[in-house]
């Protein structure tokens, strides 16, 4: 009997090590198709900048990313995202919902990695007041991991700025504010019906603010919302905001 059972805990024993290994081995490689898609990055023409660009700055003559590619293998990529001096450089996809691309990477294949998204209500060219884009906060560092790094006040004030790239245009982004906040709430609104309701939504987000930097804001601007999970509370996300430069 004593035989018996010492068998039957070595091949559970082994059938749970074989069930681990065996999904390491699968998260390992949907970490890796990750980094296929972060490889294959378009060229960008003329090259990035080189020397540091004034957050503030303007320049129409910033470069133009080809999406003739991405689009190839996806119609609904819309952007590619990069925080400077980050692990953040993804492609930005948006679906007919906020449901899709939590599942499955920017190339439409299954993936716990997802894929950074733009909200689905929202236009494609970032012509919304406040555009919201989603990422999953991933252990491996993966997606939007490093949006909880801004959490810490030296890291924030180090890293300043990124680009977005659209197919008919390139932006600045002037990162100026992180901040812990639920997962409904007056962070995630998108327009503003008059210049009181944006000042009233600016008012409450600097009240949210964990770190922020003062810059100027004014009614027509545009900003990037980057939400991710957090663990302070229940529902708890983390978003990083940008200004839109361009």
């Amino acid at each position: 009997m004593r035989k018996a059972l010492l068998l039957l805990l070595t091949l559970l024993l082994c059938g749970a090590l074989v069930a681990l290994l065996s999904r390491n081995q699968a998260e390992r490689r949907q970490d890796e198709a990750v980094d296929r898609i972060v490889a294959q990055k378009p060229v960008v023409m003329p090259a990035t900048p080189a020397t540091p660009v004034a957050p503030d700055a303007q320049n129409d003559s910033w470069p133009l990313m080809d999406f003739s590619q991405l689009k190839q293998s996806n119609a609904e990529i819309v952007a590619w995202l990069t925080l400077d001096n980050t692990t953040i450089d993804y492609p930005i996809t948006q679906a007919p919902d906020n449901d899709t691309y939590l599942h499955i990477d920017a190339y439409g294949k299954k993936n716990k990695n997802g894929s950074a998204f733009l909200d689905y209500r929202l236009h494609a060219d970032f012509s919304d007041p406040n555009n919201i884009v989603y990422g999953h906060n991933m252990e491996s560092g993966k997606m939007f991991a490093d949006i909880n790094l801004f959490k810490d006040e030296n890291y924030f004030h180090s890293h300043t700025s990124g680009w977005l790239y659209t197919p008919d245009k390139t932006y600045r982004l002037q990162l100026f504010e992180v901040a812990v906040v639920p997962s409904i709430g007056n962070a995630y609104t998108w327009s503003f019906e008059a210049s009181s309701a944006w000042d009233a939504y600016l008012t409450q987000l600097s009240q949210d603010a964990k770190h922020k930097r003062d810059i100027d804001l004014q009614w027509g601007d545009r900003l990037l919302t980057l939400s991710t999970c957090s663990y302070e509370f229940k529902n708890a996300r983390t978003i990083l905001i940008a200004k839109l430069i361009g």
